[in-house]
């Protein structure tokens, strides 16, 4: 027999200490009241995955700096509904499907992006090759890692308020 309890609230909460508490909402997603499976990295389940603003800050072990020329900052969504991935690469909106597997797989596909004439495309480009070339993932609190196989972390974000 199993028992589980969720709990489902309009209440907001802070991402980080002195967040103003007004900014996040919680009512995207059902909050287990025990806490999930974890590994050594991270979790081992997707609770911590979807429906979160994943910021891109590092690609391929590299710092991600904003491009004066970005229109948006570069980050992924995945949505709980359908799993659709969409979000943008500094220039371009981009959107696609995602599978996950257990424990912590993750393949990103049919990926399509608007074709806007942007003048500094490096990290857009290197940034959805990332997201197609992860086999798995892991999420530790705000942070969101995605990796190819045992190599070295391909990109790494952290969970910002939705924007």
């Amino acid at each position: 027999c199993i028992l589980a309890a969720f709990s489902c609230n309009n209440e907001t909460k802070p991402t980080a200490p002195g967040a103003d508490s007004t900014k996040v909402d919680t009512t995207a997603a059902a909050t287990p009241a025990a806490a999930p499976a974890t590994t050594q990295l991270g979790t081992t389940d997707s609770t911590g995955l979807k429906e979160r603003y994943w910021k891109l800050i590092e690609l391929n072990g590299k710092p991600v700096k904003a491009d004066s020329t970005f229109m948006k900052e570069p980050h992924v969504i995945f949505k709980q509904e359908k799993n659709e991935v969409h979000g943008n690469g500094g220039c371009n909106g981009f959107g696609g499907e995602y599978e996950l597997k257990s424990p912590n797989r993750i393949k990103i596909e049919r990926l399509v992006s608007t074709q806007m004439a942007c003048p500094a495309l490096d990290i857009e480009n290197r940034f959805t090759k990332v997201l197609t070339t992860a086999d798995n993932y892991y999420v530790n609190g705000d942070t969101l890692i995605l990796n190819k196989a045992r190599m070295a972390p391909l990109a790494r974000f952290v969970a910002v308020v939705m924007k």
